[in-house]
C-alpha cells in the first residue's frame, strides 16, 4: 500500500485549479492558499479513495495479505468454510484455499440465483470449481462475511487461505493508504469533487473521466 498525504493531494488540486484559471474562460475559482480548499481536500480524501478503489478492476489493485486470526477467522461445516473478516475491508481482491488451484476474485451476492444455488450440495461449488459468496450479514462495519464452497478438508485445522484485500481507508496524521497504482485516480477524483462543490460541473466531469482512465489503465 502507498501513503498519500493531505499535503500532496492539496498541492495537486491547487495546481490543477491554477491551470484551469489560466486556460479556461473562467474567473479565479478559489483564492490562492485558501484554507477552505485545504479543508475540502482533507474532507474528500477518504471518500475519493473509496470511490476509486471500489470501481477499479481487481487486476489494477495491489492490497495486503490477510493473516488468519488477526485479519480473519474461519469456521468449517460440511465442507463449507465461513470466512469472517475481523478488520475493516474496502474490497476483497482474491481468495485461494489451500486445497485448490483456483484463485477467486468474483464475489457472488448471497441473494442472487448463483448464490442460492450454493445451498444445494449437489450443484454447489467444489474444491476444483469453487465459489465465493458474499453474505448480507456482516461482522461489523466494513467487515464482510464470506462463504467458500467447498473444500475437501474435514478438519478446520487443515484449512488455510491466501486472502488479499484493500483495507478500508482511514485518515491518520494526514496520511491515507491507497493501492500504489491508484494515486492519480484518487487525485483526479478529488479535483472533480472540489470542482463539484464550486458548481463547476462540466470541469468536474473532465477530471472524473481522467480518474477513470487511471483506474482502468
Amino acid at each position: 500500500m502507498y501513503p498519500l498525504t493531505v499535503k500532496a493531494a492539496y498541492a495537486y488540486v491547487r495546481k490543477a485549479i491554477d491551470e484551469l484559471t489560466s486556460t479556461e474562460d473562467i474567473g479565479m475559482l478559489i483564492e490562492p492558499d485558501s484554507v477552505d480548499l485545504h479543508r475540502l481536500v482533507e474532507g474528500f480524501l477518504v471518500e475519493a479513495v473509496v470511490k476509486t478503489h471500489s470501481l477499479a478492476p481487481v487486476l489494477a489493485l495491489e492490497g495486503e495479505d490477510a493473516k488468519q486470526g488477526e485479519d480473519y477467522s474461519i469456521e468449517l461445516e460440511d465442507g463449507v468454510v465461513t470466512i469472517s473478516m475481523l478488520t475493516p475491508v474496502l474490497k476483497v481482491l482474491s481468495v485461494k484455499c489451500s486445497d485448490s488451484d483456483y484463485i477467486l476474485s468474483d464475489l457472488i451476492p448471497e441473494n442472487s440465483a448463483e448464490g442460492r444455488k450454493q445451498l444445494n450440495q449437489y450443484v454447489r461449488g467444489t474444491y476444483d470449481d469453487p465459489r465465493l459468496v458474499l453474505l448480507k450479514k456482516t461482522n461489523g462495519d466494513h467487515k464482510p462475511i464470506l462463504k467458500y464452497y467447498t473444500t475437501n478438508e474435514t478438519d478446520v485445522e487443515e484449512v488455510s487461505f491466501d486472502i488479499e484485500y484493500i483495507p478500508y481507508p482511514e485518515l491518520m496524521e494526514g496520511v491515507v493508504m491507497i493501492a500504489p497504482r491508484m494515486e492519480y485516480a484518487v487525485l483526479n477524483q478529488i479535483v472533480a469533487m472540489v470542482l463539484d462543490s464550486y458548481k463547476e460541473v462540466d470541469l468536474a466531469e473532465r477530471f472524473r473521466a481522467k480518474s477513470k482512465e487511471y483506474m482502468e489503465g
